[in-house]
């Protein structure tokens, strides 16, 4: 099981990026659209892939206001624009996880999954992070990239349009910031390949690498102790 997180979202030489690269396996590496340093990013994936650590990019909404958690009303050429501009960031890369409302929308919109994932094939993209049956994940099969079936650590879920998504944001306790609570639900989702729902019932969920993200207070506490939890070989 392989942990992945989300980062380059914060200032150049952020201390909780170079303590994620300790003990996370895959890092999801900001282009500057909707946050971080440019700069900053192209050093921590020199620093990670030294390290040995797979790499992915995480191109998002060009929102650094609202940090790519807002769905924006744009065209599709527009964003496609900026998608080859963030691409162009670490073009070496051809792993690719999108982030927050571009992440989020790829779930339940299956027109939108397939104009992303026709744009990952041009833009030389051969394997996807996402949920297991999404959208996304079924268009990006269809078109021969490898998809590395997602869950996450630090989030609650919800079954909501025919999908295993997401609890917004805005709702609470969407965001899960206690660390042992985060690794009571790690384990459901690594022993018994299911997660707990917000109304409390279970559902069936498959993943290859579980994500937490790298903008909260405790997200290195807890890559630590999943680092010391996970199910070894």
């Amino acid at each position: 099981m392989l942990i992945n997180a989300d980062v380059g979202e914060s200032n150049a030489g952020s201390e909780i990026d170079l303590q994620l690269l300790q003990h996370v396996d895959l890092l999801n590496i900001a282009l500057g659209a909707h946050a971080g340093d440019v700069d900053w990013n192209r050093q921590l994936c020199d620093l990670a892939t030294a390290e040995g650590k797979k790499v992915s990019i995480h191109p998002g909404y060009p929102d650094r206001e609202g940090f790519g958690r807002r769905q924006l009303d744009m065209p599709w050429t527009s964003l496609c624009r900026s998608l080859d501009q963030q691409r162009s960031v670490l073009p070496e890369i051809t792993t690719c996880k999108f982030h927050g409302a571009i992440y989020n929308r790829s779930l339940t919109d299956v027109d939108f999954a397939g104009q992303l994932v026709k744009w990952c094939v041009s833009a030389g993209i051969v394997e996807l992070i996402a949920p297991a049956d999404s959208y996304i994940a079924v268009e990006a099969r269809s078109c021969e990239i490898a998809v590395l079936r997602e869950a996450f650590a630090d989030r609650r879920y919800q079954f909501a349009q025919g999908q295993l998504t997401l609890v917004p944001r805005s709702e609470p306790g969407a965001v899960i910031d206690d660390p042992k609570l985060a690794i009571d639900q790690v384990a459901e989702i690594a022993l018994r390949s299911r997660v707990q729902l917000a109304d409390g019932l279970y559902y069936d969920i498959a993943c290859d690498t579980i994500c937490l993200h790298g903008d909260r207070a405790t997200a290195v506490e807890l890559a630590a102790r999943m680092n010391q939890w996970r199910p070894r070989p």
